[in-house]
């Protein structure tokens, strides 16, 4: 897909607020891979060391060792989670002062590609919300 039919696509989609981007730094499939993985383990770690906290309040010096932990960890996440998600293509919609992005790819294919499997989910999830909705009343 060419630029050109990527714009036509996202207005055709978004309309005049459709948003594209082609970032210049880009991280490969490898380090997106690491990173989500490093993320996965940071998470459970983080979840774990909450876990404790809450069943060690009363022990002070348990409580301090651990936030201090935690807070190197939440650093680390932080930097770690936004290091492995540089797309090269992004496609979306300005909304106000921002941007949603509804799929980044490699290419302007995959970032379609994931922007529809987001409407989908999007879809699947208010369907499931309405009818909770519709069978509560």
């Amino acid at each position: 897909m060419t630029r050109q039919q990527a714009i036509k696509e996202g207005r055709k989609r978004w309309g005049a607020k459709a948003s594209l981007r082609v970032r210049d730094k880009i991280s490969s499939p490898e380090m997106r891979a690491t990173a989500s993985a490093a993320t996965a383990a940071l998470r459970a770690r983080k979840e774990a060391i909450d876990a404790e906290v809450k069943a060690r309040l009363a022990a002070t010096d348990w409580y301090v060792a651990l936030q201090t932990e935690r807070r190197q960890i939440v650093a680390t996440l932080q930097g770690t989670e936004w290091g492995g998600c540089y797309y090269k293509f992004s496609v979306g919609e300005t909304l106000g002062i921002g941007t949603h992005i509804y799929g980044q790819g490699d290419t302007w294919e995959e970032a379609f590609r994931k922007a529809d499997d987001y409407a989908e989910r999007e879809r699947e999830r208010y369907a499931t919300r309405s009818a909770a909705t519709n069978n509560d009343a």
